[in-house]
């Protein structure tokens, strides 16, 4: 008997759906289960509609939509903007752009002895 107080899982799989799964047959060697396929371009098709209606729209709205968020909305403005930005930016110009990580972790632990030293001197 279980205690009132405590709950049981549900199984995974229900009878029913052993049930059903019990009469499949799977497909022949080298046969597929819709054979003659997605047409070619279905996939797109909507995506790339979406993009031509949105790129129209752009030429003729977009400078206006952007001023007009950048005043009434700056946050969304500034939101846009970061949601553009790639994730890590990565700095190749600079003193240190050409070193390698073995050249600068040599100068960081020269740095960390040059600090020690003076830390320890005064």
């Amino acid at each position: 008997m279980i205690p009132s107080g405590t709950q049981m899982a549900k199984p995974l799989v229900s009878d029913l759906t052993e049930g059903k799964h019990r009469n499949l047959v799977p497909f022949k060697l080298g046969q597929s289960g819709n054979p003659k396929g997605r047409p070619k371009g279905a996939r797109n098709k909507l995506g790339e509609e979406f993009l031509t209606q949105l790129c129209d729209d752009f030429e003729l709205h977009g400078a206006a939509v952007i001023e007009r968020v950048r005043q009434e909305d700056p946050a969304t403005y500034i939101r846009v903007i970061a949601g553009l930005l790639p994730k890590e930016l990565k700095n190749s110009s600079g003193p240190f752009a050409e070193l390698s990580i073995e050249e600068l972790e040599l100068i960081a632990s020269a740095a960390r002895a040059v600090l020690a030293l003076s830390n320890s001197t005064q």
